[in-house]
C-alpha cells in the first residue's frame, strides 16, 4: 500500500496521541444509495472522529454561533441580536474557512441580515438554539455535504495510452499476463528521480519529451484520440435523523426514476439488475416488480456494504465493517459491478489555512489600534484602508458597544476556523476508464512497485472475452467515493479529488503516518513499503522482516518485526 493515511485492510484502531476510541453511536451512521450504471448500492458509512461522531461537530457548530450571537447570555435571540444571524451566504462562507465580510452593510439593512420572522416559528419573540438549527437545515445546510462530480477527473488520457503502450510489448493492442507481470521492470525503469515511485509527470517524459496524444510509446504509429468511458453515476444520501420508513420513499422512488426503462413507475429484475435471490426477498406481493414501498424496505434494512471512516489528528482510517453483496469486492474498499470499479477512501481534513488568517488580521487590528487601547471605534475604521476591519464590527462586536476589541475579532476567528471543520463531506468522482487509474489502487497519484506487482490480479478478473489478455475496452472504469472531513472546496486551497492521499508532503508525495517509528523513517516515498534501497539496518535483519520475501517490507511484517525485537 502506497500511502498510509488510509488503512483499508487493518480491524485495529491505531491513533495519533489520542485517547481510546468510543463507544460506537448510531449517531455515526450516513446511509447513501450509489446509482451505478447497471445497479444501485446500498452503503452505510459510519464517520467517526476522537470525540465520537464526526458528525456532532456541526451541532457544537450551531451551539457556539448561537452563544456567539446571543449577547445577554440569556439563552434565547431577540431581536436586536437576530440581526447579527448570518445569512445563508454568509454561513456558507464561514464554512470554507474564509472569514472575510464580502460587502460592507450595517445589520439591519437590505440583504445584509435574517429577520426575525424568518427564523422565530413560534412567534414568541424569541429565536431558541432550536429554531435556529431548523431554519439552517431548511435553507439545506447541515452536517453533511454532498458532491457529484460528472466529469472525469485526474490523470489524463493521454498518460493511460503511454502506460498501455509501454507494457503492450507485441503492440497486439491487449495487455497479456506475461505483459502486465513485466509491468515493474517496464515502468519502474521510467523512475527519473530513484524513489521507486512512478508519477505521470514522468512516464509522460519518456522517450526524450511528453507524449502527444495519438503517438506511441515507441514513436511510431498515431492512434486515434480516445475518449474516456464516463459511467453515469450519482449519489444520493439518506436523512441521518429520520429512521421511518417513509423517509426513504424519496430516494426509492429516484431509483425507480433512473433504472425504470419502460416508464411503468416499478422495476424488473432486468431492469434493477439484483441477483435473483435478492430481488426475491424483496418482491413480497410476487408481482415480479418492486415498487418504491418495497425498495423502501429494502434501504430500512442490511447495507451491502458498510464501513467505518475515523477521522484522528493527521489521518483518515478506514474499516470494512462487512461485505454482503452478490457482486465480486477487488479488495476491502472496492466494490466491482459490471465494468465500473467502485472505490470509497478516508481522507483528512483539508489544509486549514485559519491560523494563517488569524495572525494577518491580527497583525492588521495592531496596525490600526495606534493608542494601543485594545480595541477600535467606528471612527477609527471610517478610512478607506480599513475597510476589511470595519466589516468585522459589525458582526464580531459581541457586547455592541459600537467598539471592536482585539479579543472579540480573535474570538470571531476561531469561530469561522471551527466551522471549516464542522461538516462531513462525501463527493463521488469519476476518472474514466484508465489503465494508470486502475492500477493507481490507492489513489495516491504514484504507481508504486507493489501496485505495478499486483497490475494481474488487479485486472484479471475484467478479461469478459476469456482470452488471456486485457484490451483498453475491458478496462474498469474507475469511481470513487471520497469521505473527508470539512467542506471540499476551502478558501485559501482546494480539497485537492487527486491526489486522493491525505498527508502529502511538500513534494506532493505521501506521508507515512502508520507502523513503528523506524518504519515511517525508512519508508521516505511513502508507498506503505520499505524497499531494500530505503532500508537501513543489517541484510539479515531485512529477512528478517521481509516473511513473504518478495523484496519489500510491508506495514503488517514491519509490525511484526517491531514486536518481535521488543520481546
Amino acid at each position: 500500500m502506497k500511502t498510509l493515511t488510509l488503512v483499508l485492510f487493518l480491524f485495529g484502531v491505531i491513533t495519533l496521541g489520542i485517547a481510546a476510541e468510543p463507544a460506537p453511536a448510531d449517531n455515526d451512521v450516513q446511509d447513501v444509495v450509489y446509482m451505478g450504471e447497471s445497479r444501485p448500492a446500498f452503503l452505510r458509512l459510519h464517520v467517526r472522529d476522537s470525540n465520537g461522531s464526526a458528525f456532532t461537530r456541526f451541532d457544537a457548530l450551531m451551539e457556539r454561533l448561537f452563544k456567539f450571537i446571543d449577547r445577554d447570555n440569556s439563552g434565547s435571540l431577540n431581536r436586536n441580536e437576530a440581526d447579527r444571524i448570518p445569512t445563508v451566504t454568509r454561513l456558507n462562507q464561514f464554512l470554507t474557512g474564509n472569514p472575510y465580510i464580502t460587502d460592507n452593510r450595517r445589520p439591519g439593512t437590505a440583504s445584509s441580515t435574517i429577520s426575525i420572522e424568518e427564523v422565530d416559528t413560534d412567534r414568541d419573540g424569541q429565536i431558541t438554539l432550536g429554531e435556529l438549527k431548523d431554519y439552517y437545515r431548511n435553507k439545506g445546510i447541515s452536517a453533511l455535504v454532498m458532491f457529484n462530480q460528472t466529469t472525469p477527473v485526474g490523470i489524463a488520457s493521454v498518460t493511460n495510452d503511454a502506460v498501455f503502450d509501454l507494457l503492450d510489448l507485441n503492440k497486439d493492442g491487449k495487455l497479456s499476463r506475461t505483459e502486465l507481470l513485466s509491468a515493474p521492470a517496464e515502468l519502474i525503469r521510467l523512475d527519473q528521480d530513484d524513489d521507486e515511485l512512478l508519477s505521470a509527470a514522468e512516464l509522460n517524459g519518456t522517450s526524450g519529451g511528453t507524449f502527444g496524444r495519438g503517438v506511441t510509446a515507441g514513436g511510431g504509429a498515431m492512434m486515434p484520440a480516445r475518449t474516456p468511458a464516463v459511467p453515469r453515476i450519482s449519489l444520493e444520501y439518506l436523512p441521518r435523523d429520520d429512521r421511518r420508513l417513509s423517509a426513504k420513499m424519496d430516494v426509492a422512488r429516484k431509483i425507480i426514476e433512473k433504472y425504470d426503462t419502460n416508464k411503468d413507475g416499478r422495476l424488473t429484475l432486468a431492469e434493477i439488475g439484483f441477483s435473483k435471490d435478492s430481488f426475491s426477498k424483496l418482491d413480497r406481493n410476487r408481482d415480479s416488480k418492486l415498487d418504491s414501498l418495497e425498495l423502501a424496505r429494502w434501504l430500512m434494512g442490511t447495507p451491502e456494504l458498510e464501513y467505518t471512516v475515523r477521522f484522528t489528528a493527521a489521518q483518515a482510517m478506514m474499516q470494512p465493517r462487512g461485505l454482503a453483496t452478490s457482486e465480486r469486492a477487488t479488495s476491502e474498499n472496492t466494490l466491482t459491478m459490471g465494468n465500473v470499479q467502485l472505490s470509497i477512501f478516508g481522507q483528512p481534513s483539508a489544509v486549514d489555512y485559519s491560523s494563517n488568517y488569524k495572525t494577518q488580521l491580527l497583525n492588521q487590528f495592531n496596525s490600526l489600534d495606534t493608542e494601543k487601547t485594545g480595541f477600535l471605534t467606528r471612527k477609527q475604521l471610517e478610512p478607506q484602508t480599513a475597510f476589511l476591519m470595519r466589516n468585522f464590527l459589525d458582526i464580531a462586536d459581541r457586547n455592541g458597544d459600537n467598539r471592536l476589541t482585539r479579543e472579540e475579532l480573535s474570538d470571531y476567528l476561531d469561530l469561522v476556523a471551527f466551522a471549516s471543520q464542522s461538516q462531513v463531506s462525501l463527493t463521488l468522482s469519476t476518472t474514466g476508464q484508465g489503465l494508470y487509474q486502475a492500477l493507481d489502487t490507492n489513489a495516491d497519484g504514484f504507481l508504486s512497485i507493489r501496485e505495478l506487482r499486483n497490475s494481474w490480479t488487479r485486472l484479471s478478473a475484467f478479461d469478459t472475452d476469456g482470452d488471456g489478455a486485457i484490451s483498453r475496452s475491458e478496462l474498469p472504469a474507475q469511481v470513487r467515493l471520497l469521505v473527508g472531513q470539512g467542506g471540499t472546496q476551502r478558501f485559501g486551497g482546494a480539497f485537492p479529488l487527486t491526489p486522493l492521499g491525505g498527508g502529502m508532503g511538500t513534494s506532493g508525495r505521501p506521508v507515512p503516518t502508520r507502523g513503528p517509528l523506524w518504519f515511517r523513517k525508512m519508508d521516505r516515498n511513502g508507498d506503505g513499503d520499505v524497499s531494500r534501497t530505503e532500508w537501513l539496518g543489517s541484510p539479515e535483519d531485512f529477512e528478517r522482516a521481509d516473511t513473504d520475501k518478495d523484496g519489500l517490507i510491508g506495514l503488517q511484517e514491519a509490525e511484526a518485526f517491531d514486536a518481535a525485537r521488543r520481546k
